[in-house]
């Protein structure tokens, strides 16, 4: 097996995922911790990374000790938005299916990051094309195929629609049987010259199902005492506040967004912040500085989901900003709050 790959990590959201599954199908826990070399500490911990060796090693033994190749087709069908954390919130939240999955792509690594997702537009419609270091073994086999259904159904869940996909494609054989990833995947081939699936263009542009109750349950979890808070006061700079912390977690809020969802014009906004004295650039700082401090008090939040939710590209960007704020760690604050 190649090196780099066993020196991959994923997430203990998907590590959790694993154990559930195996427990299901009546694995005893104390087994499965072990070849999965973690604890159930480890598990509980948000920002724990667990390595990917052990992890083929797990699904190996899961498959051959069932003798059953559906088994990646049953744990994806487990999987729902929420349990994917911060990538899967990115999914149900956004204003359409393809920017759900432009947004979930960024984030992909929080889960795994043994493998990228190329994204590319055709003429019938997105590819998502996987892009992982390859190692021999029914483990890297049942993981790809875990990937991939895991995916397909989570945008099925999401877009509403119990969509056919363009093409499923796997480099490696088909199973034997294949009744049901013919029955999943629909339309799918094996020993293909790629990895990955094709979702149809008229899926894309439709909004995610359900996205309200989600974001509401979801956001709600870390925004909105600080909104409560915000909304207390109605100076102008406070509704700015507030907008900003709304729509932190799709990205830097632009002077303009904001402006819209107050129902003024951008150079209104500025002239008005001008007015109090105070940059739209400072508005954004402050807003990310009260949220993160706030937040890390709470351990259910890991630091990447944060880096997500306060609209930071990368977790390293979110980790410097904290450092000039507080002047340690986000991972250093959270052990000695001050």
């Amino acid at each position: 097996m190649d090196d780099s790959l066993l020196r991959g990590t994923y997430g203990t959201a998907l590590g959790n995922q694993m154990l559930g599954y195996a427990l299901s199908r009546g694995f005893r826990e104390s087994d499965v911790l072990r070849i999965m070399q973690t604890d159930r500490r480890t598990l509980t911990d948000p920002d724990a990374r667990l390595s990917f060796g052990p992890a083929l090693r797990f699904w190996e033994h899961v498959v051959r000790t069932l003798g059953d190749p559906a088994v990646p087709i049953q744990f994806a069908e487990m999987i729902s938005p929420g349990d994917l954390g911060v990538v899967g919130f990115a999914a149900i939240t956004s204003t359409s299916v393809r920017e759900g999955i432009h947004r979930a792509v960024r984030y992909y690594a929080l889960l795994a990051d043994t493998a990228r997702i190329l994204l590319s537009e055709e003429r019938e419609g997105l590819r998502l094309q996987f892009v992982r270091v390859s190692a021999p073994g029914l483990g890297m086999r049942v993981m790809n195929e875990n990937s991939i259904a895991s995916i397909l159904h989570v945008l099925r869940l999401a877009s509403g629609l119990d969509f056919d996909p363009v093409e499923v494609a796997f480099r490696h054989p088909a199973p034997n049987p294949v009744a049901t990833h013919r029955r999943f995947f629909r339309t799918v081939r094996f020993e293909a010259d790629w990895e990955g699936l094709i979702v149809p263009t008229s899926v894309l542009d439709r909004p995610p199902a359900g996205t309200k109750e989600p974001m509401g349950a979801f956001f709600e979890r870390y925004a909105t005492s600080q909104l409560r808070g915000l909304r207390a006061s109605q100076s102008f700079t406070d509704r700015v506040r507030s907008s900003i912390l709304e729509l932190l977690s799709e990205g830097e809020p632009r002077m303009a967004s904001v402006a819209q969802r107050l129902g003024t014009t951008e150079r209104t906004l500025r002239r008005r912040l001008e007015e109090e004295q105070v940059s739209f650039s400072e508005l954004i700082d402050e807003v990310r500085r009260t949220a993160a401090r706030t937040h890390l008090m709470d351990p259910r939040v890991s630091v990447s989901d944060l880096a997500f939710l306060l609209g930071f590209s990368e977790v390293s960007a979110f980790s410097r900003a904290f450092k000039r704020w507080y002047g340690t760690s986000p991972r250093a604050f959270r052990q000695h709050p001050s």
